[in-house]
């Protein structure tokens, strides 16, 4: 019984939930665009989800125009390792994981990209809110896999 309980928990914590707030929304916001800015001009699209599930509707929107084309992680075909001459490269997919809140000004979130199955990282984002709007005050060091 223990060892069940203890398998339910786990699932629950790796799963993790699609917090979904407008608070939450604007920090997963801010992580996102401090992710893409090293993007490169030849990134065809960027995919996001929230552990392995889309982000919302509400969450989306916030990027409707943004270059390149953001989408949620379910419309996007899976990467490939290189890309066939000509084609264009994979999207780069974007995750953002938990969001810690340890204040109402204070908050970190453990990000991550992934690109051409060659390229992946992960990083740990400190925000603070400042006049009503996150921003990122550094992100930890990354641990490239």
């Amino acid at each position: 019984m223990v060892r069940a309980v203890g398998f339910v928990l786990l699932a629950l914590w790796t799963s993790g939930p699609a917090q979904s707030d407008r608070e939450t929304d604007d920090i997963r916001e801010a992580t996102y665009r401090e992710m893409f800015r090293p993007s490169s001009k030849e990134d065809s699209m960027f995919c996001l989800s929230i552990y392995d599930k889309d982000p919302s509707d509400a969450l989306m929107a916030r990027f409707v125009g943004n270059s390149p084309t953001v989408r949620k992680g379910s419309e996007c075909e899976p990467l490939e390792t290189v890309p066939e001459a000509g084609k264009k490269p994979s999207p780069v997919a974007f995750a953002t994981y938990y969001v810690d809140r340890p204040g109402d000004t204070k908050a970190e979130v453990l990000g991550a990209y992934f690109k051409n199955g060659l390229n992946a990282a992960e990083s740990l984002f400190y925000l603070e809110k400042k006049d009503g709007k996150w921003t990122i005050l550094k992100d930890g060091e990354a641990i490239k896999r």
